[in-house]
């Protein structure tokens, strides 16, 4: 039997996050104070974490500063869980042109 290794072994779990409501240069200013490790994509999570829609880091600098998140995210951007075989996951984001997935 094949062996099957997942996305998780994978996962980035300091990612930047954001809600809906707040600003392209509100999370650029909060991204340069907090200089994370890790910026592909910044997360819009709702109130309960729940995953509303990503953003590019590429495409949160391309947006006008005054613009909501909730204007300029991709609710629709490819996302994958844990469990996901890692080899999908690469297919998922080259079929998508991405270079980072949300989990």
């Amino acid at each position: 039997m094949p062996h099957r290794e997942t996305v998780a072994a994978h996962v980035v779990t300091a990612v930047p996050r954001a809600s809906a409501d707040e600003t392209v240069g509100g999370v650029l200013t909060r991204l340069a104070a907090e200089k994370p490790a890790s910026v592909e994509l910044v997360l819009v999570v709702g109130a309960h974490g729940r995953l509303e829609g990503a953003l590019p880091l590429g495409a949160l600098f391309a947006a006008p500063a005054e613009a909501p998140l909730a204007r300029v995210m991709k609710p629709d951007f490819p996302r994958v869980t844990p469990g996901t075989d890692q080899e999908r996951a690469a297919s998922l984001a080259l079929h998508h042109g991405v270079e980072a997935l949300a989990v």
